[in-house]
């Protein structure tokens, strides 16, 4: 008798049990039939998973984007990717960050070029503009700027230098990219070999012991402003290089494995931007000698032109 009431009373708690089993199975069914069938939740999810696996050592960068005719700056947040649009009219060609400025020059639907300051024009012209650089303080713009339709590694280009108090033009000579290694001091590419430009005093110095670089992909800075990459015109391999006093002291090298790619200098590492069908890779490229990983792939819709760091 008290065995028989003691399995009647285990008769409820087993069918809630089985209720709340029944439950959560069909709220799973319910979810697992809106990831297939419900397209902004399977995107969201997706997106989510997407930006739990981003690499750790570049949740700190920034990158520009193209979607669906918008350029923007894209971000990880976390579980998600953050979007600040800077041109949804026209084209972003490059961009440079210091602190929390942003400079970019865009292409304007007339076909003239524009450089950006905070999504803002500070100057514009017809001449087309390739590469960017900002100075510490964020108070000088550094850019290329095309003057004829010439596509060899000099000719037809101008390193040129912007203050943006004064709204002065430096143009330091014919040559290439030209780049920020402190609030005074520009590196640079003329036909002469990479040099280091006081923009104060006008005092050019010749960089010794380095292969010619080629324009493109353009030559690229470490964020502690001490590296500095650029592909030899001669063997295209990227040539990654200390700056100092004596001349460039070569670190590491590697080869071009893919047609288009983009380059991106850490303090410890290369990154190269590699497009593909499947969507935009990421590979990064040790000091140490070791193989180069493929750490990150975007969606395909997204075109992702550089790696700001």
């Amino acid at each position: 008798m008290n065995r028989m009431n003691q399995e009647s009373s285990l008769d409820p708690t087993s069918a809630r049990l089985k209720s709340i089993a029944l439950a959560v199975a069909a709220v799973l069914l319910l979810l697992a039939a809106s990831y297939f069938f419900y397209a902004p939740l399977s995107n969201m999810a997706n997106e989510a998973w997407a930006a739990l696996t981003f690499p750790q050592e570049l949740r700190s960068a920034q990158f520009l984007g193209r979607e669906e005719g918008s350029s923007f700056i894209y971000e990880h947040a976390f579980a998600r990717f953050d979007r600040t649009e800077i041109g949804d009219e026209y084209a972003i060609v490059s961009a440079a960050r210091q602190g929390e400025s942003l400079a970019s020059i865009a292409t304007l639907p007339d076909g003239s070029f524009a450089l950006l300051v905070n999504a803002k024009p500070v100057l514009t012209s017809t001449s087309r503009k390739d590469t960017v650089s900002l100075s510490p303080g964020g108070t000088a713009i550094a850019f290329t700027e095309k003057t004829s339709n010439a596509d060899q590694m000099t000719v037809g280009r101008s390193a040129i230098v912007l203050d943006l108090a004064t709204s002065n033009l430096i143009v330091l000579g014919p040559g290439h990219t030209p780049l920020f290694i402190d609030a005074t001091h520009v590196l640079w590419f003329p036909p002469t070999g990479p040099s280091i430009t006081d923009i104060r005093t006008g005092a050019v110095t010749i960089l010794s012991g380095a292969s010619a670089p080629a324009p493109l992909p353009a030559p690229v800075l470490s964020p502690d402003r001490t590296l500095v990459a650029w592909m030899n015109a001669v063997d295209s391999t990227i040539s990654v290089n200390r700056i100092t006093s004596e001349g460039p002291e070569q670190l590491a090298s590697f080869p071009i494995t893919s047609t288009n790619p983009q380059i991106s200098l850490g303090n410890d590492a290369l990154y190269m931007l590699t497009p593909t069908d499947a969507g935009t890779e990421i590979w990064r490229h040790s000091f140490d000698g070791a193989p180069a990983v493929k750490i990150y792939r975007f969606k395909p819709s997204l075109t992702v032109s550089q790696l700001i760091l």
